[in-house]
């Protein structure tokens, strides 16, 4: 298999941020609402309407 040289891993700065969303958000969803509002990204991509709903919610 071919990598994408065109993705980047990148790890949560904030853990608490995470456990905080997992409350209400299934853990992958925690863990992009996080790194979103760690890295400030034009736009997220979610399948779940919590995780939209939340990602609205903030901006």
């Amino acid at each position: 298999m071919k990598a994408a040289n065109w993705l980047k891993v990148v790890r949560v700065s904030n853990q608490i941020t995470v456990d905080i969303l997992s409350y209400s958000l299934d853990p992958g969803e925690a863990e992009v609402l996080a790194l979103a509002y760690q890295l400030k990204p034009d736009f997220v991509i979610i399948d779940e309407l919590k995780g939209r709903k939340m990602a609205n919610y903030w901006g």
